[in-house]
């Protein structure tokens, strides 16, 4: 059986995500957290440590927002999305960097290769990436579908 997405549905999904896009000391923390653990996984060439950043990161939260306020024509939300999603980027920056000063990686052949992937590979990574993200936005009990949801939340 298919779910109907009311308004209700979207004007909360939106709401939701208009508050995951502010930028606050735990979209900070995250962040920075999530360029620190990404930066010591390419020290340590682990492609698990890489993904797990990946999964921490809150930065695809402004990214979706940024996409729903278009739809929307809600330019002040749209406007701070992009607020975030640029402040966040630098701070991800900032942190990889101080951690390249601290901890030098030389880059092996290894990490070049990942770094010159096909653009083709790339487009579609991160169009499928968004695809899932704006599902679990805008589906009802998508986020149920999930293997890690079936954990119990505390």
């Amino acid at each position: 059986m298919r779910g109907h997405i009311t308004q209700k549905i979207i004007d909360d999904t939106y709401y939701d995500l208009r508050e995951r896009s502010k930028i606050d000391l735990d979209f900070l923390l995250l962040t920075i957290s999530a360029a620190v653990i990404c930066a010591l996984g390419f020290r340590m060439n682990s492609a698990p440590v890489i993904v797990g950043a990946m999964v921490i990161s809150p930065l695809l939260f402004p990214v979706i927002c940024a996409a729903a306020a278009t739809y929307q024509a809600d330019w002040s939300a749209f406007f701070r999305s992009i607020g975030t999603l640029a402040i966040g980027v630098l701070a991800a920056i900032t942190a990889a960097v101080v951690v390249g000063l601290f901890n030098p990686t030389a880059f092996r052949s290894e990490i070049v290769d990942r770094l010159s992937g096909a653009m083709g590979d790339y487009f579609l990574v991160v169009l499928f990436s968004g695809l899932a993200g704006n599902m679990r936005f805008f589906r009802p009990k998508f986020i149920q579908r999930l293997p890690a949801s079936r954990f119990p939340s505390r």
